[in-house]
């Protein structure tokens, strides 16, 4: 398994692979048109910076880091807008992380998590806001992240928590 590769959405070729992987990693928890429709590539992704792993040639796991200067292009108004007070700018948002079923369990995820945060440090980035399940919040603690509250977002079903570093 390569090392975490990170590339900048501007590169269509390489962010290809992102939207059906999410869709795969979501598609046994939610119906396969909402995973398509909620987890495909979208304005963001290609404004973001993408981190992915590779196994035989194969993208098994990603995520994203989407930078904001302003707080006037959040990437999900719905879930991060109700702490607009709480950001300090330039802001990430850490998403779209996912791990294809087969892969999960052997700290894929971790590594991500770590690359975007050293990343963020490198871009000057003051915070780093997430969304997460309620059930994945203990992974982010580790790394400095505090936990701030409910999402307000009920578009994928679950309970799901908001959460940031500051950096």
């Amino acid at each position: 398994m390569s090392d975490v590769r990170v590339v900048h959405g501007r590169d269509e070729a390489t962010i290809s692979a992102v939207g059906p992987l999410r869709r795969q990693a979501w598609k046994t928890e939610i119906q396969v048109h909402l995973a398509a429709d909620r987890f495909g590539i979208d304005d963001h992704d290609r404004r973001s910076w993408h981190f992915m792993i590779s196994s035989a040639d194969r993208l098994v796991a990603a995520g994203r880091l989407t930078v904001c200067k302003s707080l006037d292009d959040l990437p999900d108004e719905t879930s991060f807008g109700p702490y607009r007070a709480q950001m300090t700018t330039p802001v990430g948002f850490a998403g779209r992380l996912v791990v294809d079923p087969s892969y999960r369990h052997r700290g894929l995820a971790e590594r991500i998590i770590v690359a975007r945060l050293d990343l963020a440090r490198t871009l000057g980035l003051a915070q780093v806001w997430g969304e997460t399940r309620r059930s994945d919040v203990d992974g982010l603690i580790p790394h400095g992240y505090v936990l701030r509250g409910d999402s307000l977002d009920c578009s994928v079903p679950g309970e799901w928590s908001i959460l940031s570093v500051d950096l």
